[in-house]
Protein backbone atom coordinates (compact mmCIF):
# COMPACT_ATOMS: atom_id res chain seq x y z
CA UNK A 1 0.00 0.00 0.00
CA UNK A 2 1.11 3.54 -0.68
CA UNK A 3 -0.06 6.98 0.42
CA UNK A 4 0.01 9.83 -2.07
CA UNK A 5 -1.85 12.95 -3.08
CA UNK A 6 -5.26 12.23 -4.58
CA UNK A 7 -5.77 13.51 -8.09
CA UNK A 8 -8.95 14.54 -9.88
CA UNK A 9 -8.94 11.14 -11.63
CA UNK A 10 -9.86 9.49 -8.32
CA UNK A 11 -12.95 11.68 -7.76
CA UNK A 12 -15.45 8.82 -8.07
CA UNK A 13 -13.52 6.76 -5.52
CA UNK A 14 -13.34 9.73 -3.17
CA UNK A 15 -17.12 10.25 -3.44
CA UNK A 16 -17.66 6.57 -2.61
CA UNK A 17 -15.62 6.97 0.58
CA UNK A 18 -17.36 10.23 1.50
CA UNK A 19 -20.74 8.49 1.25
CA UNK A 20 -19.73 6.75 4.49
CA UNK A 21 -19.41 10.06 6.34
CA UNK A 22 -22.29 11.58 8.30
CA UNK A 23 -22.19 14.81 6.33
CA UNK A 24 -23.64 15.47 2.90
CA UNK A 25 -20.94 14.19 0.53
CA UNK A 26 -19.99 16.40 -2.42
CA UNK A 27 -20.79 13.48 -4.75
CA UNK A 28 -24.53 13.87 -4.17
CA UNK A 29 -24.66 17.06 -6.21
CA UNK A 30 -25.34 16.98 -9.96
CA UNK A 31 -22.32 19.20 -10.66
CA UNK A 32 -20.07 17.24 -8.29
CA UNK A 33 -17.06 16.93 -10.58
CA UNK A 34 -17.00 20.70 -11.14
CA UNK A 35 -17.29 21.34 -7.42
CA UNK A 36 -14.58 18.83 -6.64
CA UNK A 37 -12.26 20.62 -9.04
CA UNK A 38 -12.85 23.84 -7.09
CA UNK A 39 -12.31 22.03 -3.76
CA UNK A 40 -9.06 20.48 -4.98
CA UNK A 41 -7.81 23.86 -6.23
CA UNK A 42 -8.64 25.56 -2.92
CA UNK A 43 -6.92 22.97 -0.79
CA UNK A 44 -3.91 22.60 -3.06
CA UNK A 45 -3.23 26.36 -3.16
CA UNK A 46 -2.05 26.19 0.47
CA UNK A 47 1.60 25.12 0.73
CA UNK A 48 2.07 21.62 2.21
CA UNK A 49 -1.71 21.03 2.10
CA UNK A 50 -3.73 18.53 0.11
CA UNK A 51 -6.01 15.53 -0.02
CA UNK A 52 -4.05 12.33 0.52
CA UNK A 53 -5.14 8.75 0.00
CA UNK A 54 -4.04 5.23 0.81
CA UNK A 55 -3.99 3.07 -2.31
CA UNK A 56 -3.67 -0.67 -2.85
CA UNK A 57 -2.58 -0.72 -6.47
CA UNK A 58 -5.13 1.70 -7.97
CA UNK A 59 -7.89 1.15 -5.40
CA UNK A 60 -8.47 4.04 -2.99
CA UNK A 61 -8.89 2.60 0.51
CA UNK A 62 -8.96 5.74 2.64
CA UNK A 63 -8.19 9.43 2.63
CA UNK A 64 -7.69 12.56 4.69
CA UNK A 65 -7.23 16.27 4.05
CA UNK A 66 -4.38 18.24 5.59
CA UNK A 67 -4.41 22.02 5.73
CA UNK A 68 -1.23 23.68 7.02
CA UNK A 69 -1.84 27.11 8.54
CA UNK A 70 0.87 29.62 9.51
CA UNK A 71 0.42 31.40 12.85
CA UNK A 72 1.54 34.70 14.32
CA UNK A 73 1.96 33.08 17.75
CA UNK A 74 4.08 30.12 18.88
CA UNK A 75 7.15 31.58 17.23
CA UNK A 76 5.48 31.78 13.84
CA UNK A 77 5.22 28.02 13.68
CA UNK A 78 2.40 26.32 11.85
CA UNK A 79 -0.43 23.98 12.73
CA UNK A 80 -1.80 21.13 10.68
CA UNK A 81 -5.55 20.66 10.54
CA UNK A 82 -6.64 17.14 9.61
CA UNK A 83 -10.13 16.83 8.13
CA UNK A 84 -12.36 14.34 6.34
CA UNK A 85 -10.60 11.20 7.57
CA UNK A 86 -12.37 8.19 6.09
CA UNK A 87 -11.53 4.54 5.41
CA UNK A 88 -13.54 2.21 3.19
CA UNK A 89 -16.05 0.49 5.51
CA UNK A 90 -14.98 -2.95 4.23
CA UNK A 91 -11.32 -2.26 5.02
CA UNK A 92 -11.57 -0.81 8.52
CA UNK A 93 -9.54 -2.43 11.27
CA UNK A 94 -6.67 -3.25 8.90
CA UNK A 95 -4.32 -0.42 9.87
CA UNK A 96 -5.22 1.91 7.00
CA UNK A 97 -6.43 4.71 9.28
CA UNK A 98 -3.24 4.43 11.32
CA UNK A 99 -1.15 4.71 8.14
CA UNK A 100 -3.12 7.77 7.05
CA UNK A 101 -2.70 9.51 10.40
CA UNK A 102 1.01 8.64 10.58
CA UNK A 103 1.36 10.12 7.11
CA UNK A 104 -0.45 13.28 8.24
CA UNK A 105 1.93 13.61 11.20
CA UNK A 106 4.96 13.08 8.95
CA UNK A 107 3.77 15.69 6.45
CA UNK A 108 2.97 18.08 9.30
CA UNK A 109 6.45 17.70 10.78
CA UNK A 110 8.03 18.25 7.36
CA UNK A 111 5.97 21.44 6.99
CA UNK A 112 7.18 22.75 10.36
CA UNK A 113 3.93 22.22 12.27
CA UNK A 114 4.17 22.08 16.04
CA UNK A 115 0.86 20.21 16.34
CA UNK A 116 -1.90 18.48 14.41
CA UNK A 117 -5.49 19.28 15.20
CA UNK A 118 -8.72 17.55 14.30
CA UNK A 119 -12.28 17.51 15.44
CA UNK A 120 -14.61 14.55 15.64
CA UNK A 121 -18.36 14.38 16.03
CA UNK A 122 -19.40 13.62 19.62
CA UNK A 123 -21.28 10.50 18.45
CA UNK A 124 -18.19 8.88 16.87
CA UNK A 125 -16.94 7.01 19.94
CA UNK A 126 -14.88 4.49 17.95
CA UNK A 127 -13.10 7.35 16.18
CA UNK A 128 -12.34 8.97 19.54
CA UNK A 129 -10.80 5.75 20.82
CA UNK A 130 -8.82 5.41 17.59
CA UNK A 131 -7.38 8.94 17.84
CA UNK A 132 -6.54 8.42 21.53
CA UNK A 133 -4.63 5.22 20.66
CA UNK A 134 -2.57 7.29 18.21
CA UNK A 135 -1.61 9.76 20.94
CA UNK A 136 -4.13 12.51 20.22
CA UNK A 137 -5.37 14.15 23.41
CA UNK A 138 -8.68 15.81 24.05
CA UNK A 139 -7.90 19.50 24.39
CA UNK A 140 -10.34 22.24 25.27
CA UNK A 141 -13.60 22.63 23.41
CA UNK A 142 -14.33 22.75 19.73
CA UNK A 143 -16.82 25.35 18.57
CA UNK A 144 -18.20 26.13 15.17
CA UNK A 145 -20.46 28.79 13.76
CA UNK A 146 -22.42 28.26 10.56
CA UNK A 147 -21.81 31.48 8.64
CA UNK A 148 -23.06 30.51 5.20
CA UNK A 149 -25.06 27.52 4.02
CA UNK A 150 -24.62 28.27 0.32
CA UNK A 151 -22.22 26.19 -1.75
CA UNK A 152 -19.39 28.20 -3.33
Amino acid sequence: MRIEAIRQAHAADLFRLYDALDDQPPGNHPDASERLTVYFERINCWPHSGIFGCFDQDQLLGSYSLIVVPLLVHGGRQIGIVESVVVDSLRRGQGIGRQLMEDAARRGRQAGCYKLMLSSNLRRHQAHDFYAQLGFQRHGYSYHLEIDHAEP
